[in-house]
């Protein structure tokens, strides 16, 4: 983003592709190239034709009050739907690590996180070992990898207040009991408190230097 058109408060500002319907989305393919940006002081989200044409948004969603929300939608490749009372939009990122950094950003900006399942798939599921999540490169693993480990799955976020003395004792754990088949799962959670609002790349340095320090102390 060019520093002459930069708003105060923007967190996060980039291309994401917007749901399109009825006429339009036929015209368009059902979606349309436009250009978002979150503010966290202003606790909204304007949507505008691009970069360069910001003189009359096309959508802004207030964030600022309770009933605004945002989720992972699952009607566009890597989408994001974002809401409150009076409107809702749908965008799609060009990355699952582009969806979930612009998750965290809406979620900084003022929205509240809503968890979304598929009660029919979820009845479906019988054992942890057929839950399936992406590691921070973007691949997908299966929990059933780890099927004759014993697994400790926590949530973990760079800005608790704990965080510097429970990453050490994790790795401790770990690398005490490693050998008798112990896996520790790390789960970055923005969720509480927006304690994890940063990129993968921003998370695994901070955990790289968090160890680091523990070590050498």
């Amino acid at each position: 983003m060019s520093s002459d058109n930069k708003t105060e408060g923007v967190i996060q500002a980039g291309n994401l592709h917007r749901k399109r319907a009825g006429l339009l989305a036929k015209l368009t393919g059902g979606k349309q190239l436009v250009y978002v940006e979150a503010n966290d002081k202003q606790k909204n989200v304007t949507v505008f034709e691009s970069e360069t044409d910001k003189a009359t948004p096309l959508a802004t969603v207030d964030l600022s009050s309770s009933d605004a929300t945002v989720e992972f939608d699952a009607s566009m490749t890597h989408g994001i739907k974002l809401a409150n009372a009076k409107s809702t939009e749908v965008f799609a990122a060009e990355s699952k690590e582009k969806q979930e950094e612009w998750l965290n950003s809406f979620i900084n900006a003022g929205a509240q996180y809503r968890e979304v399942f598929n009660v029919e798939d979820t009845a479906k599921i019988k054992s942890f070992y057929e839950l399936k999540d992406f590691d921070m490169a973007g691949n997908e693993v299966s929990m059933s990898k780890y099927k004759g480990k014993v697994v400790l799955a926590v949530n973990v976020s760079s800005k608790c207040g704990l965080t510097p003395t429970n990453y050490p004792e994790l790795q401790m754990l770990y690398e005490k009991y490693k050998d008798e088949g112990l896996e520790v799962l790390a789960f970055p959670c923005n969720q509480f408190a927006g304690q994890e609002p940063g990129t993968h790349e921003e998370i695994m340095e901070f955990v790289k230097h968090c160890l680091a320090r523990s070590a050498t102390s």
